[in-house]
């Protein structure tokens, strides 16, 4: 029973519109996933080679985005949630850039849009969806791909997508 009551706490958020408790909540879920899967991942990329400046971009990223939350459950959703995205997809801007490297461009800045169907207005995933088009071209524009993806990049890449897409699958269930 204690860790209802620990969801319930960590899931709260003080809004009345009932629409923006959903978003925030559904929020929310996304950011402890982002959290929970963002930590070990960004620690490991310290550990491989050239690895250390995206580690620390990822580690201080998940430590920001982990920051939004307490926008969102104070209520100030639509704000929690714009810095939320505007951090998750700065990160993977800044990675590129860093590293000069756009091989995984596609997948990273499709993890954006799918968060945005569950977390803001239709507005709102228009823009996201428009944000990360334009960005993934540019950054594919800019750093040409010169090297092979490895089966490694891509498995790493898939299945955060894949987390990503469940929470967000799962979380536009409960809101039906």
């Amino acid at each position: 029973m204690a860790s209802t009551g620990l969801a319930a706490t960590l899931l709260r958020v003080d809004n009345a519109d009932p629409a923006e408790r959903l978003r925030g909540r559904n929020a929310l879920v996304v950011i402890y996933g982002i959290v929970v899967m963002g930590v070990p991942a960004s620690v490991a990329l310290f550990f491989i080679p050239n690895g250390a400046a995206i580690g620390l971009i990822a580690l201080t990223a998940t430590a920001l985005i982990a920051g939004t939350a307490l926008l969102i459950r104070a209520g100030r959703v639509e704000l929690g949630v714009s810095l939320f995205f505007a951090m998750f997809i700065g990160s993977f801007l800044l990675s590129v850039i860093v590293t000069q490297d756009s091989r995984l461009v596609a997948i990273y800045f499709t993890m954006p849009v799918g968060i945005a169907g569950v977390t803001v207005s239709r507005r709102g995933i228009v823009i996201i969806t428009a944000v990360c088009i334009a960005l993934g071209v540019w950054a594919t524009l800019a750093f040409p791909v010169d090297t092979a993806i490895t089966g490694f990049e891509i498995i790493v890449a898939s299945l955060l997508l894949v987390a990503i897409a469940l929470i967000a699958s799962v979380l536009g269930l409960q809101g039906q």
